[in-house]
């Protein structure tokens, strides 16, 4: 949540100067394409950049209360799982 914030307080440019500009514009045609469902993907999905999507969607009309719920729902079976796990090592 605070790097969706970050995102926001600083704009566009600070973001576009680390990742360029294709990068950005790509970033940008994948959440306009998806959008809530952009955020919920990159939480499911093991290995992904948590913190790059939470930058991305932070660059994006999305509101606050949907990037959150996004996350929580994707990021819920992973937290589940590891917490089993962790619970069942020795």
């Amino acid at each position: 949540m605070v790097c969706f914030y970050i995102a926001r307080a600083l704009g566009r440019g600070p973001v576009e100067a680390l990742v360029g500009k294709v990068g950005l514009e790509s970033a940008d045609r994948w959440f306009a394409r998806w959008g809530t469902y952009a955020v919920l993907i990159t939480r499911l999905v093991p290995g992904m950049a948590f913190d790059a999507a939470s930058y991305a969607a932070g660059l994006t009309r999305m509101g606050f209360g949907r990037f959150v719920i996004a996350t929580a729902v994707g990021a819920a079976p992973k937290t589940f799982v590891e917490a089993f796990l962790g619970r069942q090592a020795p």
